[in-house]
């Protein structure tokens, strides 16, 4: 049998979480009310990430708040991924580019277009559809 003859590195800590803090969670669940976020189809059962957290986005805070997250049925998170176009333009995914935060791209939810804040609040717009944003 062959030994290692010097001691392994310690696996390296992350800097950054890697998903939504049970805090977190606990806000999209309440703003839900385990009812799925998109269209009241059913009971909530996952929390989908509206900016996904690949390519570093798990080191930036807004990725992991929840202005971010929608608590979504298994149903309607598949048609998310599935057409992403559409949920592209409805706000349910947001291309993370760095000018705009989560809290600040208005996403359709259960019929109206709104502002989701990182307490856990559903906000109004501040503008009317189609104005300034």
């Amino acid at each position: 049998m062959i030994r290692q003859a010097w001691p392994k590195p310690a696996p390296r800590k992350r800097r950054h979480p890697v998903g939504f803090s049970d805090e977190v969670k606990a806000a999209v669940v309440w703003r839900s009310g385990g009812v799925c976020e998109l269209d009241s189809c059913g009971r909530a059962v996952q929390i989908h990430h509206r900016a996904p957290r690949g390519r570093g986005g798990a080191r930036l805070d807004w990725v992991n708040a929840a202005a971010n997250a929608l608590h979504v049925s298994l149903a309607c998170h598949a048609r998310i991924e599935s057409d992403r176009s559409v949920a592209l333009e409805n706000g349910w995914l947001i291309l993370r580019n760095g000018w705009r935060m989560a809290s600040e791209v208005p996403v359709l939810r259960r019929g109206r277009l709104v502002l989701l804040d990182d307490d856990g609040h559903v906000c109004d717009l501040p503008y009317p559809v189609g104005g300034a944003g």
